[in-house]
């Protein structure tokens, strides 16, 4: 005899065997296959396509762009900040990238030193690039902007551009 009962059973005995929930494991697997596709789908961008998201990954995520996308700016594609925070984020974008590529800017970045993380985001490279563990540079390949834009809910707009 117990004192309670439980309406779901089956949940019940998941849960001590710790086994996963069935629903979530589809979820997962639907998750993970979107962020495959979404990857694939991340090379074929061009530059232009590339950048723009880029912009909407960070605006999505609560960053404000500080000026113009791309274009005229020397060194930086984008220039951010994140008004709960109060960091600013200086954000290169690379459809073809190298390690000499990214070291270049990153020397260039801690130059600078007038803001407080260094974004180097590219989607295809002959080799992976490789960065240091450090709490200021993020070094983001395709795989890591697919993760991004399927959470913020971009799936969509990058099948509008694949074709």
């Amino acid at each position: 005899m117990t004192i309670c009962s439980t309406k779901s059973a089956d949940y019940l005995v998941r849960k001590i065997v710790d086994e996963t929930e069935p629903l979530r494991a589809q979820a997962e697997a639907a998750t993970r296959q979107a962020r495959t596709i979404a990857a694939n789908m991340i090379r074929l961008l061009d530059w232009k396509d590339f950048e723009t998201l880029i912009d909407l990954i960070f605006s999505r995520g609560g960053w404000q762009r500080v000026g113009v996308l791309g274009g005229g700016q020397a060194d930086v594609d984008l220039v951010l900040k994140q008004p709960i925070t109060d960091e600013t984020a200086w954000v290169q974008v690379k459809s073809q990238s190298s390690q000499a590529e990214f070291n270049d800017y990153l020397g260039r970045f801690e130059r600078n030193r007038s803001l407080d993380h260094f974004f180097f985001i590219y989607h295809s490279a002959a080799k992976t690039i490789q960065a240091r563990e450090d709490r200021q540079h993020h070094l983001w390949s395709a795989d890591r902007v697919a993760i991004a834009a399927v959470d913020l809910g971009l799936l969509s707009w990058l099948a509008d551009r694949t074709v």
